[in-house]
């Protein structure tokens, strides 16, 4: 049985925001906060590390619906890193679900902000850009 790593668990769901924020971000301050038997950079690394295997996570989204993409990334997260605590779980898989939603909602126009032009019922900007970065489908 894997312990629990108490302070990666705390510095993920610090640096992320849960709990403090209505979406996930990042933090460095509050890792550097935390930081207290680790060198603060050394923990930010382990903290990046984790929320980017996170990201890299591959999932088929023709047979998964947004919710259940989440969660089968953040199982396979447990089975790479056993060490992690159900908060720091939790706030990867809000993490991970927010940034999809948000990329999905971006390449199909659905721009949540005033003032952008719109095409119809799509935001002109955000898919220009999509476009020119080359955002893959997530469907």
């Amino acid at each position: 049985m894997t312990v629990e790593d108490r302070d990666l668990t705390r510095a993920i769901v610090a640096y992320l925001g849960k709990g403090r924020s209505p979406f996930p971000r990042t933090d460095e301050d509050a890792v550097r906060a935390l930081a207290v038997g680790e060198d603060a950079a050394v923990l930010l690394t382990r903290v990046r590390a984790v929320t980017d295997e996170m990201m890299s996570i591959k999932i088929d989204w023709a047979t998964k619906t947004l919710s259940e993409g989440g969660r089968e990334a953040q199982e396979v997260l447990v089975a790479r890193r056993p060490e992690l605590g159900q908060d720091a779980l939790e706030a990867l898989y809000w993490m991970f679900t927010y940034q999809l939603a948000l990329t999905w909602s971006r390449m199909n126009g659905l721009c949540p902000r005033p003032g952008h032009p719109r095409r119809g019922t799509r935001c002109v900007r955000v898919v220009d850009r999509g476009t020119r970065l080359g955002t893959p489908s997530l469907s």
